[in-house]
């Protein structure tokens, strides 16, 4: 999985993240979630990163998500901070740090009162989908909850709540 999610971010293998989206949504847990949910917000990268990256592989999973699923995609969260890549920081408390008000909510518009699902790659601490999540808090959503692609987690902890 691993050299998979290296590929989509690093090598621009788009055909391999719209089909990981898709073995995903044949999750129970995964259908179950996508069914509550009325809009999709892919976690931004910083503008100079995804000029760089040539894209956010983020957007590209909730992309093919709404395709899939006929929800909304809303872009209203934006990332206000150029943070360090949090595979340089291995500890918890570093990347809490590193992730302190990165993102900012661009429009409540397209979220006030609606079920909304966080879209990433992957999570290891949790640290960038909280401070997504609290971002996206100040839109006063009817709630917010996350999907990822792999959990990166050494330990073997169970991430069900962040």
């Amino acid at each position: 999985m691993r050299e998979m999610v290296h590929a989509i971010k690093y090598h621009r293998d788009w055909p391999l993240a719209e089909y990981l989206t898709t073995r995903l949504m044949e999750q129970e847990r995964a259908k179950e979630l996508m069914s509550e949910v009325e809009v999709l917000v892919p976690v931004p990268l910083y503008p100079t990163r995804q000029l760089s990256r040539g894209y956010n592989q983020a957007a590209v999973f909730a992309a093919r998500l709404q395709k899939l699923c006929a929800v909304d995609l809303s872009e209203s969260l934006i990332r206000v901070r150029d943070t360090e890549t949090q595979t340089h920081l291995h500890s918890r408390a570093r990347r809490i740090q590193n992730m302190k008000d990165a993102f900012a909510l661009d429009s409540s518009k397209q979220i006030r009162g609606k079920h909304v699902i966080l879209v990433d790659d992957v999570m290891t601490s949790g640290a960038t989908l909280r401070a997504a999540a609290r971002a996206l808090k100040q839109g006063r959503p009817a709630s917010v909850s996350a999907l990822v692609l792999a959990v990166a987690d050494p330990r073997g902890r169970s991430f069900e709540r962040v």
